[in-house]
């Protein structure tokens, strides 16, 4: 089914764009939460197209793929998208600074599409810093949760979040990160663990923390709650669903 916005997308005055302009457009729907992890690999990205989706990072360029929402949280990576030719469907979201280096670019052809958010390092700062401060420490996924909450979302379905590399492979694509000097594990099914996947478990737990006191997003599967769709993912915060379960048993190629 295709799930439409409740609200239109107001963006359209692009020296003055923030997120809280998005507040609520997908009231009450389920949100698909796409990083770009090896779990991934096969997938049918296309199959997402219609629903509410938050692409993380180079998750926006999967083939086939329009997700209604992007979000990207580092400054200096914003060059990696100026050239897009972003679908007319998508917001993207990012920081300020980022925003404003894409807005004064002459080549940037979607300035009406991005809107930015306050990124705070600690979650509970979230509820002193203004209501479009996202908690973004050290992963964009936690990040894309807080978009998904504040745009109104009843279930948040992450894909692709895992949390390790998988031999040499730590994109979807079957390609890698280059020069990584970083402590890593080998943990079972030829997974490895890096340092920074453990610092991730630590966010997401804070942000879990966080929607308890809240009394949002408490689950059990098939209620309203936060779902890790990959199996083998080290992130164990959330309650883990069979992917095939949610998207359908044809989801891979």
């Amino acid at each position: 089914m295709e799930i439409r916005r409740t609200k239109p997308m107001k963006g359209n005055k692009h020296n003055c764009n923030c997120v809280s302009d998005l507040f609520d457009t997908y009231k009450d729907s389920d949100a698909y939460v796409l990083g770009t992890g090896t779990s991934l690999s096969g997938f049918k990205w296309d199959l997402l197209n219609g629903k509410f989706t938050i692409a993380l990072n180079d998750a926006v360029k999967a083939e086939g793929f329009n997700p209604t929402h992007h979000i990207f949280s580092d400054i200096q990576i914003w060059k990696r998208y100026l050239m897009m030719n972003l679908d007319p469907v998508t917001a993207m979201v990012c920081q300020r600074k980022a925003r404003d280096q894409l807005i004064r670019s002459e080549h940037c052809k979607f300035k009406d599409q991005i809107f930015h958010f306050n990124k705070v390092g600690q979650v509970n700062q979230m509820d002193h810093m203004g209501v479009d401060s996202f908690f973004v420490s050290r992963t964009i996924a936690t990040g894309g949760i807080c978009l998904a909450w504040k745009l109104g979302a009843k279930r948040i379905f992450l894909l692709g979040v895992d949390g390790y590399k998988l031999d040499n492979a730590y994109y979807h694509d079957g390609t890698s990160k280059k020069n990584e000097r970083r402590k890593e594990r080998i943990l079972e099914f030829n997974r490895i663990e890096q340092d920074r996947h453990r610092w991730w478990q630590k966010d997401m737990d804070d942000l879990k923390q966080f929607f308890i006191k809240k009394n949002m997003f408490l689950g059990p599967y098939p209620n309203n709650g936060i779902y890790n769709l990959s199996e083998m993912s080290t992130i164990d915060v959330w309650e883990k669903v069979p992917m095939k379960e949610v998207i359908g048993n044809d989801c891979f190629c």
